[in-house]
């Protein structure tokens, strides 16, 4: 009985001492990998955003004094699937998530673009223009970046209400973002 416990121990030995890496000793451990880059870090910061409603002056009862709004921005890279934008400013005086950045895996230099479609429809939130007015703005497409700028001319809907009639267009908006200094 012992002698087959010590050749059943001794071709256990020999099995072990085969195997890669036990016969080694241990080496220093692998470094850890460094994090994956967030597909946004091109893009976070704060910007001047001016957004251009009806660019291609297909909606003359929009009223010119609505046309251009301005915002401080921030592109914010708290996920890793989507980016949210931040504005302040035109009729939001407190800061407010009204847009989202979505990565474009064929094209890093491009980034899918949505201001206020959150749900099915879109135009979900409004922004104040006076005590009983609102804008409805919505719009998504393709944004480029180009060094401290991104921009883009993006099919969307804005409309006026509260006012004596509602004011609807259907056209193209420009969405140009440029980088504040540091």
């Amino acid at each position: 009985m012992r002698r087959r416990l010590f050749r059943a121990s001794c071709a256990l030995g020999l099995t072990l001492a085969a195997l890669p890496g036990c016969t080694q000793l241990p080496s220093a451990p692998s470094p850890v990998p460094p994090p994956p880059v967030s597909p946004f870090a091109q893009i976070a910061g704060d910007y001047d955003l001016t957004v251009e409603i009806d660019i291609d002056k297909t909606c003359p009862t929009f009223p010119q004094e609505v046309r251009v709004r301005r915002y401080d921005a921030a592109v914010l890279d708290k996920y890793f699937h989507f980016a949210p934008l931040r504005v302040m400013g035109g009729g939001f005086t407190t800061p407010f998530e009204i847009g989202e950045f979505w990565p474009d895996a064929l094209h890093p230099s491009q980034f899918r673009f949505e201001w206020n479609m959150f749900d099915v429809g879109g135009c979900d939130y409004p922004e104040p223009l006076s005590e009983s007015t609102d804008l409805y703005l919505c719009a998504s497409g393709i944004v480029t970046l180009d060094g401290s700028t991104i921009t883009s001319d993006i099919p969307g809907r804005a409309s006026i209400t509260g006012g004596v009639r509602e004011i609807r267009c259907s056209a193209s908006h420009r969405f140009t973002f440029v980088r504040q200094a540091k």
